[in-house]
């Protein structure tokens, strides 16, 4: 499927499953360009996510764009009774891969919260953040889903933590 977008579009392959971080971290070293988006397989762009993302990020101030998530069954794909909000999911924003050589790619030896981490990151780096009200990502909640299992998720945010106590940036 990949190869009918020629050479737009490049997959990178494990021989086995390290992790989200190192396959972010691999879909980093993959990309030329200077803008990085990120899509995990169960969720989608809106057709509005770039157009939306691209406007805030047009006159160079800002080390990212964010817009809003909408969380959907993944039995229920039009989203009855969801609401949209601003979760830390990379898959709401574009970023400047020069965000990523101010403060670093993704902690490896972090199952989950690697995006938690990153926000962190962030926030201590003072990035800026252009910001748009416009729906662009709908996450997809299944049974499935690395997600459902809530006791990873926590374990994942407790790393991110003691990350961040190491680095004595910890409010």
């Amino acid at each position: 499927m990949v190869g009918r977008f020629g050479d737009r579009v490049r997959l990178v392959r494990r021989d086995r499953n390290a992790g989200v971080a190192v396959a972010r971290n691999d879909g980093l070293a993959t990309a030329r360009g200077d803008l990085i988006g990120f899509l995990d397989a169960d969720d989608l762009w809106t057709v509005r996510h770039l157009e939306a993302l691209l406007g805030r990020l047009d006159d160079g101030s800002a080390d990212c764009a964010r817009g809003f998530t909408r969380t959907v069954a993944l039995a229920d794909p039009e989203g009855a009774g969801s609401v949209a909000y601003q979760p830390i999911l990379l898959g709401a924003g574009l970023y400047r891969r020069s965000l990523f050589e101010r403060i670093g790619w993704f902690d490896p030896k972090l199952r989950l919260g690697e995006d938690f981490d990153f926000a962190a990151r962030m926030i201590e780096a003072g990035a800026v953040v252009a910001q748009t009200e416009d729906v662009v990502l709908v996450y997809r909640r299944h049974a499935n889903s690395v997600a459902a299992e809530g006791g990873a998720i926590v374990r994942g945010h407790l790393a991110c933590v003691r990350n961040r106590l190491r680095r004595g940036t910890a409010a």
